[in-house]
């Protein structure tokens, strides 16, 4: 064989080369260093806002610390969104097989998101639902459950879900809802904040509307049946 059909696949192999370092860094080492750093330092942004100011609907933000928020905010977060969430390891894979099955049987590829898998697609990923950005929540998850702690998944969440348009975190939405800071909420209208969280865009937590209705007597009913850890600690010992 000559040396000039010998470089071809050399080149080829130099590729392949080249594209697994890219995927090692931006599938592992970056993410790997935003979880690690994020343990420690607020997220000054998440790719979701940037995109949604793209958009045009701007940034209503206010970081608040884990115990400024009422014991009730914890409550109805777990209720609505995560009744597992003290239980798993960052992916809850009882509540994947049950939607796994309903896809199966013809439904649509959702539910079964933990607020760890939440919690990564924001500061991570993108908010297109894939296999492929379902894949990434499922592998980074665990890694964001284990380095963060309970607590700390939860105080970001808190901080950096959206709640309407151009509205991120429980303080922001409070005050855009209702004209209040968090802690001056009624238990009733907390619950209310979180019962629009599957469609945030589109829902209003005062509207009458059957489907937000319905939810929100599921998240007041289940928020009171949550039992929480001593002291600020979101889970039981």
């Amino acid at each position: 064989m000559t040396e000039a059909a010998e470089r071809p696949p050399g080149r080829w192999r130099l590729w392949l080369k080249r594209a697994a370092l890219v995927g090692l860094c931006l599938f592992g080492v970056l993410p790997l260093a935003v979880i690690v750093a994020y343990r420690f330092v607020d997220p000054p942004v998440t790719p979701l806002m940037l995109l949604r100011e793209g958009e045009g609907l701007g940034r209503d933000w206010q970081w608040r610390a884990l115990d400024d928020f009422p014991v009730e905010v914890i409550q109805a977060a777990i209720a609505a969104e995560d009744w597992r969430f003290c239980d798993h390891w960052g992916v809850d894979v009882s509540a994947l097989q049950g939607a796994y099955a309903r896809y199966q049987k013809g439904g649509r590829l959702t539910g079964a998101s933990t607020i760890s898998m939440q919690v990564t697609r924001n500061i991570l990923l993108w908010p297109n639902r894939s296999f492929i950005r379902k894949g990434l929540e499922l592998m980074y998850a665990p890694l964001v459950d284990a380095i963060w702690g309970k607590d700390r998944v939860m105080e970001i969440y808190l901080n950096i879900a959206e709640w309407g348009p151009g509205i991120y975190g429980a303080n922001a939405a409070a005050r855009a809802w209702f004209g209040h800071d968090i802690e001056h909420l009624y238990p009733d209208e907390i619950a209310r904040l979180f019962t629009i969280l599957p469609s945030p865009l589109h829902w209003n937590p005062r509207s009458t509307a059957a489907p937000v209705r319905q939810r929100f007597t599921r998240v007041n009913r289940a928020m009171k049946h949550i039992s929480l850890g001593r002291g600020w600690a979101v889970c039981p010992d």
